[in-house]
């Protein structure tokens, strides 16, 4: 009998076990959301026009009650049943012809993390919300067009296992017939 054999066999099946009991955990198949759901026109513009001057200031703002019926109509609080202080925002205005692009960007609320267009919106205790906004600086001359139409932008608040987690697509308010806001810098 080859004992090296058998305990390597006994060893691996133990390591198998552990590992994959470990990735069940935070497999995204074996995560269901708490939530999900479209709320158009979270995100606000201001002001919006069809042009702007070089320099002027566009103001961007998001704010998402934590206690809130977004999801059918029942109340939910997300940072009660998360425990989330702030939430993921996944804003769709970096193409070329973005808002982001060229243009000074300065955070009044929220955190830019890793990619463009990718934010951490904080959670306001004092009203409830979690909140994002920035002051965008137009530096950039020519034809801005931003996508907005359906769930152009997607926030997610996950709770601290990972599993614990709402998503909510939106969009920006003023779009037009094409799902878009486009405007001009001059």
């Amino acid at each position: 009998m080859d004992y090296k054999k058998i305990i390597l066999g006994f060893l691996f099946v133990i390591i198998y076990a552990l590992f994959t009991a470990c990735i069940g955990e935070k497999d995204d198949a074996n995560c269901k959301p708490l939530g999900e759901t479209i709320q158009n026109d979270l995100i606000l513009l201001s002001p919006l026009q069809v042009a702007y001057q070089q320099g002027d200031i566009i103001n961007v703002k998001l704010t998402v009650p934590s206690q809130n019926t977004f999801f059918g109509g029942v109340p939910r609080n997300i940072f009660a049943e998360t425990g989330a202080t702030f939430g993921v925002c996944f804003l769709r205005m970096y193409p070329i012809d973005g808002l982001f692009t060229g243009n000074t960007i300065n955070l009044v609320s929220g955190v830019q993390v890793e990619a463009p267009g990718k934010y951490h919106i904080p959670l306001n205790f004092n009203t409830g919300n979690y909140e994002f906004e920035a002051n965008i600086t137009l530096n950039r001359l020519g034809n801005y067009k931003l996508p907005s139409g359906g769930n152009s932008d997607q926030i997610n608040f996950i709770g601290a296992n990972q599993c614990d987690f709402f998503v909510i697509g939106t969009s920006k308010a003023g779009s037009n017939a094409n799902g878009n806001i486009e405007f001009v810098v001059q």
